[in-house]
């Protein structure tokens, strides 16, 4: 058979491929089998690949410009990913912590940032330690200024050392006093015939009042008597049928704080 002959069988095989009839194989992006290639040559704008006459692959278009529907640009993707690693896809005020989304605003173990916890006594808010209710910042601590013998009613007004005596006691911040305003208060107790008022003035406070004890080794009981700031304990005293000897003598002493 001629050139001619073998051309009019490959325009036949093309002919009938195209009409469905063919049970050649599709070849991914190279095109499709149409039949195989004559003397290295195909008609119709076909290519022979491997003696088969294939369709031309076609290269894409490479334009520039995003795909259909998109309007992003290269600063908006920039803009984007920087938001994302700020966040790890939180939604604002909310950054991973640990892997959780946590609003920073008001967490107060990531206050303002992950693991910034807020403190003791501290709470989070708009993204900064602050006291909580009731509590006064002094320095850098909160404290409870009706509490607190370092700061009692005031930063920086401390109440005095109360540690003398017998069984020393620290003192306390409280309300004192028919005004009930905020003093020191402490109990100073000593097993000597002392006034009270010299127990408090000695420890550097003042004198409310005090009060005695004494106890009977033969019967066991004990009484209490309440002394003066000036009084000095006597050695005996009987109350209620109890006749006891002078253990000690409890002062009360106050004092201004600061």
């Amino acid at each position: 058979m001629d050139l001619a002959g073998h051309l009019g069988t490959v325009l036949l095989t093309c002919s009938v491929l195209a009409c469905g009839e063919s049970s050649a194989a599709p070849l991914g992006e190279e095109g499709f089998e149409t039949g195989p290639c004559i003397q290295g040559a195909c008609l119709g704008g076909l290519v022979c690949l491997s003696d088969l006459c294939v369709l031309a692959p076609q290269a894409p278009q490479t334009t520039g410009e995003p795909p259909s529907g998109s309007t992003s640009t290269g600063s908006d993707v920039a803009e984007e990913t920087t938001a994302e690693d700020t966040t790890g896809g939180c939604p604002a005020p909310e950054l991973t912590c640990n892997g959780v989304c946590i609003d920073v605003t008001v967490d107060p173990a990531n206050c303002g940032g992950c693991a910034s916890p807020v403190g003791e006594g501290r709470q989070c808010v708009d993204g900064e330690p602050a006291c909580l209710a009731g509590l006064t910042e002094c320095g850098d601590a909160c404290v409870d200024l009706a509490t607190s013998t370092q700061h009692c009613g005031a930063c920086d007004a401390a109440c005095p050392d109360s540690r003398f005596g017998i069984d020393p006691m620290p003192p306390v911040c409280e309300p004192f006093g028919m005004a009930g305003n905020l003093a020191c208060t402490s109990v100073i107790a000593v097993d000597s015939f002392v006034s009270c008022e010299d127990v408090c003035t000695a420890a550097g406070w003042d004198c409310s009042d005090g009060v005695a004890l004494y106890q009977s080794a033969s019967s066991g009981c004990t009484n209490t008597n309440v002394v003066s700031c000036a009084a000095v304990p006597v050695d005996i005293h009987e109350d209620n049928g109890c006749l006891g000897e002078f253990s000690f003598v409890a002062c009360n002493c106050f004092a201004t704080p600061g």
